[in-house]
């Protein structure tokens, strides 16, 4: 059913985004205005650009979406989450402070232990407050759905900014390096430990241009103690078994050899082995180590020196090259004890780099923001849904009226994926041609997207550790196996032609 400009106000009615009183103002201004009164597309960007709605609300309302705009007391705003991390977004809450928004998929919440061990990661998240630490809030429920909210950030991540630079230098590596210090020893005071450190799960904000220093920009740690295994809804690869009867967790690349071991017996030193891994990258272009199979790569964090960085094409002091080997050291009796003695080394590499890490004054809205939070848990239920429009603006029919609360099915997501059938925009409109182009693609609030790869199983692990694929393996086995036969059919047929020639003799 297509949409009328009064349908799109209810729905704007329903969804409590803006009071019946000022939906009804906003109507008259755009009858007196718009050339054509009845394009619900144009109409829909017209809210966008008087600031009533954002684009991710308009796309929703306009495919008729109406419900499930706030989590508690918090308004959703856009949704900032990309890949297989669907369920972050930009939100605000009452007092006006914007914040970012993790949800946990449902299928992980119905797990009770997963549950468990989400509510004990977010209790312990919350305790931490400094400004190399992406600060958690709280954590709540709403209409089923459990979610943290944290600190908003608007930056890139070092994993980005090593994409397009491929290298850092020095000055500008020990500078990330140091503050990833400072936030590690604030972790490490706090009795926590990362264990997913790695250029993914590093922010720099404000984000810098392309070939700019990033020596103007704060660095944050992310995910700390809520990492990707609680938020990601893949299905486990083979290096998630190498230990018993736990999972591994970390990145294999920056994973120390005693956390590939056993990621219980990792410590704040394997924090720093992981910092030594960034820290490489960031002067070398390329980790310490790189190899397809997770396997092989722990054995060579294990049991290979990383490769000297002069060996690279890098010059770098001895100090450099003595932090860096320190940091890479396989026994952790042998690397730092603890990051604020890193710190104290790289020090004296930076020296009038190494500003002490201060923090920022709390804005206004912040200010209030925590206020409303020490007076009492926010609102663990979502708000009462709003009327279904009015006589002037009718929504339509509850058939077709969708509601945006998550998720879908596994299956309808992947059906939709396949299909490419979405009923939502293509782009983003220009203010040039407000006429004619539609709201750009938004995906709707769903926290259980799926990737269609990692529905299709991984290759089968090479047979005796070789370095090629099964397949490959058994292609090979068969053309020897063939060469064999040609050669032994022609050996019988010259051993027969030289025992009829010694009897003919």
């Amino acid at each position: 059913m297509a949409l009328s400009v009064e349908n799109l106000c209810g729905l704007l009615i329903r969804s409590r985004l803006q009071p019946v009183e000022k939906v009804k103002e906003c109507y008259e201004k755009w009858q007196k205005q718009a050339g054509d009164k009845k394009n619900t597309q144009t109409f829909a960007r017209w809210l966008v650009e008087n600031g009533l709605v954002t684009e991710y609300q308009a796309t929703l309302l306009s495919n008729g979406y109406a419900d499930n705009f706030f989590l508690g007391d918090y308004k959703i705003l856009d949704r900032i989450g990309k890949g297989r991390l669907a369920g972050v977004y930009k939100a605000v809450h009452a007092s006006g402070q914007v914040v970012a928004i993790k949800v946990l998929p449902p299928s992980k919440a119905a797990d009770s232990q997963i549950l468990k061990r989400f509510e004990r990661e977010v209790h312990l998240a919350e305790q931490l407050e400094h400004p190399n630490v992406v600060r958690t809030f709280h954590h709540g429920e709403s209409n089923g759905l459990h979610y943290i909210v944290m600190e908003y950030l608007e930056g890139e991540t070092l994993k980005s900014i090593l994409k397009t630079r491929q290298r850092l230098p020095p000055v500008e590596a020990l500078r990330i390096a140091y503050y990833l210090g400072q936030g590690l020893q604030h972790l490490h005071e706090k009795g926590l430990v990362h264990r997913e450190l790695c250029p993914e799960n590093i922010m720099l904000c404000p984000a810098p241009s392309a070939e700019e220093s990033t020596r103007k920009c704060a660095v944050k740690l992310l995910d700390i103690g809520l990492g990707r295994s609680l938020f990601e809804t893949k299905r486990k690869t083979s290096y998630e078994s190498l230990s018993r009867p736990g999972e591994i967790i970390g990145n294999p690349e920056y994973m120390a050899p005693e956390q590939a071991r056993d990621s219980s017996k990792a410590d704040i030193r394997s924090d720093l082995y992981s910092l030594g891994c960034v820290l490489y990258q960031m002067l070398a272009g390329k980790p310490p180590f790189s190899d397809a199979h997770p396997v092989r790569l722990a054995v060579l964090h294990a049991t290979e020196p990383p490769s000297p960085l002069k060996d690279l094409g890098i010059e770098a002091i001895a100090e450099l090259n003595q932090l860096v080997n320190k940091l890479l050291a396989k026994d952790p009796a042998q690397r730092f004890q603890t990051p604020a003695q890193m710190c104290e080394a790289l020090k004296r590499l930076l020296g009038t780099e190494a500003e002490a890490a201060r923090f920022r004054p709390e804005s206004q809205e912040m200010a209030g923001y925590l206020e409303s939070l020490r007076r009492g848990k926010p609102s663990l239920t979502g708000p009462v849904t709003a009327s279904a429009g009015t006589g002037q603006f009718p929504v339509p029919p509850t058939a077709d009226v969708r509601s945006a609360k998550p998720p879908p099915s596994v299956a309808a997501v992947v059906k939709k994926k396949k299909t490419g059938r979405t009923g939502l925009g293509v782009k983003k409109a220009s203010t040039t041609d407000s006429a004619s182009a539609p709201l750009r693609a938004i995906p709707v609030v769903n926290v259980e997207l799926v990737d269609p790869s990692s529905l299709i199983p991984p290759p089968p692990p090479a047979p005796f550790g070789l370095p090629m694929s099964r397949d490959v393996f058994l292609v090979v086995c068969g053309a020897l196996g063939g060469a064999f036969t040609v050669l032994f059919v022609v050996f019988l047929v010259w051993l027969l032609v030289l025992l009829l020639g010694g009897r003919t003799g």
